[in-house]
């Protein structure tokens, strides 16, 4: 009777701790989820999707000539057939994260312990580098999902050699190839497991081919992606041997930390790691295989940075994290002392505390390069929707200076109806992309699209500003002189959102003052709006305003 009590109390005690873990991965990732707008990525996610409405078939046909993995923006569109509001399509990434919470919970006990896969779920509901992407409208949160679902059905096989577990992993094995590109590395690293493992002879043939055939695509892959970036710009420098450093510091506070945050839980992160080796003992083939999901991508894609093109070293290493804080609670759960682990529970807590109000308040105190790269303070544009939607008119043009400006569109065109407005977008020398876009507005006589096939909606105009006094005489040619053309509206916006403009921005601003009349200008929540009347338009008869509601 008493032992059926404690087993009893056991089990109901460790059901509530994880059924807790979840409640407050739950509350974290859909906290603050409805306030603020998308930032650029978030915006091209917007775009692909009223694209995919204008033509299916033809989106994701150019989503594949992009380079990018159709799985994610698939899902999303038949989502938003249900649901479709902007906390809509965050809330696709918060249900992944969550569901990552719960495996990477099976995973941690399969692999090692129970007490394991509770601390791994801990750390992970509590990661605010998890939380970042959770509340994302971007693939992310989907390829963390998949990767541990793909690494769980493999140790599942290895294990138990269920046919059903078979079926579950070709089917997840196709979705992570058709995700993320860098889910690559965990496809390979899990073949390989069941290549050399005790399975059925029929099985391993067939994995050993798909390894091979997955060899020879990346191989063909890396040489296509390396010509095309060696024949146009590309923005992300070569990481350094700190990168890695800060690729860590990612995993354990994420991107809202600061310094003296990072290197504690880096030294703290450390220890628990020489606390998994120094029981390498317990496990050691487990260890070594979470080793190398953790390590070896990141290392890998360090060298093929340097060999080939640069890549970013922090956002495709989210679906490596889960792995790397299973090594961490591994770790934690073989200290012997109870007061090393009530000390670290503490540090871990108060650190975790502080990133998550950062990241709550939208704030990131290290300067973007080198910590950050490309990730940048997710700001409302609501305001800014609002006043152009209050004053304008279909008559108006709308100007785009830089690339990150063109944020606004999707924004106006899922907000607004405003599809009646002409669009113009700066190209100079300066523009992110310059040589590519440069080429496909060549391609496209002049014109300029979020994507390469003819839309109904989304094209721009091209200002060409690449030479002394071309962009001059093209505001003038193609705006100023356009009869049907009455106001322009001037919309920058810089990637962190702040109150300066860039020099391609100022010279436009200067033209624009000495040739028309200038109705308003000034910062909305960091995004600078000007309205110019044109005064050579010969159009007179008044226009209805729009409402922005």
């Amino acid at each position: 009777m008493i032992k059926a009590y404690l087993w009893l109390n056991g089990y109901f005690r460790n059901r509530f701790i994880i059924y807790f873990v979840v409640f407050l991965a739950i509350a974290l990732r859909f906290f603050t989820l409805q306030t603020g707008n998308y930032w650029f990525d978030e915006c091209v996610t917007g775009n692909y999707l009223l694209f995919m409405e204008d033509d299916f078939n033809a989106a994701i046909d150019n989503l594949i000539q992009e380079n990018q993995m159709p799985l994610y923006y698939i899902l999303l569109y038949f989502w938003t057939r249900l649901w479709d509001t902007e906390i809509s399509q965050r809330f696709l990434s918060c249900i992944f994260s969550v569901l990552s919470v719960i495996v990477i919970f099976f995973l941690g006990k399969r692999l090692f312990d129970r007490n394991t896969g509770i601390i791994a779920a801990v750390i992970l509901a509590l990661s605010s580098f998890n939380i970042w992407y959770a509340q994302e409208a971007r693939y992310y949160a989907l390829s963390i999902f998949l990767c541990l679902c793909l690494v769980h059905l493999t140790f599942l096989i290895i294990d138990v050699q269920k046919k059903v577990y078979y079926a579950l992993y070709f089917l997840v094995f196709f979705a992570c190839f058709l995700s993320a590109h860098f889910l690559q590395y965990a496809m390979f690293i899990s073949l390989a497991m069941l290549c050399f493992s005790k399975i059925e002879r029929g099985y391993k043939v067939l994995f050993s081919f798909i390894y091979v055939l997955m060899l020879f695509w990346v191989v063909w892959h890396l040489w296509v992606s390396n010509t095309e970036i060696n024949d146009s710009f590309y923005w992300v420098p070569k990481p350094t041997l700190y990168s890695l450093v800060i690729t860590l510091n990612n995993y354990n506070l994420g991107y809202t930390a600061e310094h003296l945050s990072y290197f504690a839980a880096l030294v703290i992160s450390n220890f628990l790691i020489w606390a998994v080796f120094r029981n390498a003992r317990f496990n050691l083939s487990r260890i070594l295989v979470m080793s190398v999901f953790a390590f070896v991508p990141l290392l890998l894609t360090y060298a093929i940075s340097h060999l080939f093109f640069p890549v970013y070293m922090d956002r495709q290493f989210s679906f490596y994290a889960p792995f790397y804080y299973l090594l961490i609670a591994f770790g934690f759960n073989k200290l012997k002392s109870i007061r090393t682990k009530i000390f670290i529970s503490a540090c871990f807590i108060i650190l975790a505390s502080f990133s998550l109000y950062n990241y709550y308040n939208n704030k990131i105190i290290l300067p973007e390069y080198p910590y950050h790269l490309g990730v940048h303070p997710k700001k409302s544009f609501k305001s800014v929707i609002k006043h152009i939607g209050l004053r304008a008119k279909k008559e108006d043009a709308l100007f785009l200076p830089t690339l990150n400006s063109t944020t606004i569109v999707s924004l106006i065109y899922s907000e607004l109806d405003l599809r009646g407005l002409k669009y113009y977008y700066l190209l100079t020398e300066n523009s992110v992309f310059y040589e590519k876009t440069a080429s496909l507005v060549k391609k496209n006589k002049g014109q300029w699209r979020w994507i390469d096939f003819d839309s109904k909606f989304l094209n721009c105009q091209v200002i060409d500003g690449a030479g002394k006094g071309k962009m001059e005489s093209e505001i003038r040619e193609k705006i100023l002189l356009d009869p049907e053309i009455e106001r322009i509206w001037v919309v920058f916006i810089d990637w962190d959102r702040s109150t300066s403009l860039d020099q391609d921005t100022r010279q436009v601003v200067k033209f624009l003052d000495e040739n028309c009349t200038k109705e308003e200008a000034g910062f909305i929540d960091n995004v600078f709006v000007a309205l110019y009347i044109n005064n050579k338009s010969k159009k007179t008869a008044p226009s209805e305003t729009v409402d922005a509601n």
